[in-house]
């Protein structure tokens, strides 16, 4: 993993992922094509470190020891995992690996306002993975507002708020008291008028 880092996931963090970084959306187009070039030479080829498959010169210096006599099994493994990258790499830009450069070049203008990386999404995803391994029987719904409010800071002005602070628990209340009561609405049409199964006891 460290050689996979220092090779490709390290620059491409770097590169797409910087503040620093103006690329246009074409632009990391071709480059994430280039780099799907440059590890298929790589691994079918012979495996040289001395730099990362952007093209930039890899200071072994920082690392000695993860450079020096790379065993055969690792780098084995390693040709393996970039085999996987590349599967994973061609089916997400499966539509630009058809095109040619110069149809790529043609969405220079349709993609001029498109960000490079999706962060954003990956956000979310990460969030809505959280709630639902903190919630597992919570409603889609509900997890989609629970987001949203975070996101949007809605708790962090109403708890700090008053006023606002004491309708947020008035309305807890009384949606609390709602759910209660259609608990029990249904919970007497389906057993006849009582509240809970035969033989239970209401919590």
């Amino acid at each position: 993993m460290g050689l996979i880092g220092q090779m490709l996931t390290g620059p491409w963090m770097k590169k797409f992922y910087s503040n620093e970084s103006s690329l246009s959306y074409v632009n990391a187009i071709h480059i994430v094509m280039s780099v799907i070039g440059a590890i298929e030479d790589a691994k079918n080829d012979h495996l040289s470190f001395s730099h990362d498959f952007f093209g930039n010169p890899i200071d072994v210096s920082r690392a000695p020891e993860l450079f020096a006599n790379v065993p055969d099994e690792v780098r084995r493994v390693l040709r393996e995992m970039l085999s996987g990258i590349v599967l994973v790499l061609k089916l997400q830009y499966a539509n630009y690996v058809k095109m040619t450069p110069q149809k790529i070049d043609a969405l220079t203008i349709p993609t001029s306002g498109a960000r490079v990386h999706n962060i954003d999404d990956e956000e979310v995803m990460g969030m809505f993975s959280a709630s639902i391994s903190k919630a597992p029987n919570a409603t889609i719904p509900y997890v989609s507002a629970k987001m949203r409010t975070k996101k949007n800071g809605v708790m962090d002005k109403l708890m700090s708020d008053v006023p606002s602070q004491e309708m947020f628990n008035v309305s807890i209340r009384l949606a609390n008291s709602v759910r209660r009561r259609r608990r029990d609405e249904l919970s007497a049409l389906i057993y006849g008028g009582a509240t809970s199964p035969p033989g239970s006891q209401n919590p």
